[in-house]
């Protein structure tokens, strides 16, 4: 997904929903492919319900990167309750596949 500066263009609303769509639609990708296209989406996302459909699609993919990815959106204010149960959602998946 193409990258937009703050100063240009804003790719989101329906798009950025078609490819989070697109994107955690189940396939052959791995939880680390998926986690990098929705790292792709949330550098455009500006608003906070685009950061919250991202961290609701990486509670599905579970895996250190989406984790990591999560945890960034923890200082956000707009999102902060939903990436804080993202954070809890991805470290408990993660502790049973230990």
């Amino acid at each position: 997904m193409a990258r937009a500066s703050r100063r240009g263009p804003r790719p989101g609303g329906p798009a950025l929903r078609g490819y989070l769509r697109l994107v955690s639609t189940p396939s052959a990708r791995t939880s680390e492919e998926v986690a990098a296209g929705i790292a792709a989406a949330l550098d455009t996302a500006w608003r906070a319900e685009e950061r919250v459909a991202a961290l609701s699609a990486l509670q599905k993919y579970p895996c250190t990167e989406a984790l990591t990815l999560a945890r960034t959106l923890v200082d956000d204010p707009e999102v902060a309750d939903e990436a804080r149960v993202a954070v809890e959602s991805l470290e408990e998946s993660l502790s049973y596949r230990r």
